[in-house]
């Protein structure tokens, strides 16, 4: 059975286990948003334009039981929002540049 399409904010048994019997452990926290992309190659013009898809996706994170889930989800929208507002930046810089 394939939980994803039962449950869409499903977590994995064991980061639920290991996020809720530690729940108050910032450095563990810390550590799995760290480790969450790792190894993973953004494209800047991709994420900015799945920003909304990602802000739906998470939608149901923001209101799981586990609290650390929820500030997960609120990481991963303000992260993508970050990423959008510094390519704004930039390309002011850009603009001003030449």
């Amino acid at each position: 059975m394939n939980h994803q399409l039962v449950d869409k904010s499903y977590v994995p048994p064991l980061t639920e286990w290991i996020l809720s019997t530690d729940e108050w452990d910032d450095r563990l926290f810390r550590e799995f948003i760290a480790g969450r992309h790792s190894f993973e190659v953004i494209n800047i013009s991709e994420a900015i334009e799945n920003h909304e898809n990602l802000k739906t996706e998470m939608e149901p994170y923001l209101h799981h039981r586990l609290s650390r889930i929820r500030q997960w989800a609120e990481y991963e929208i303000k992260q993508s929002e970050g990423i959008k507002k510094d390519e704004q930046i930039r390309r002011a810089r850009e603009e001003r540049e030449y």
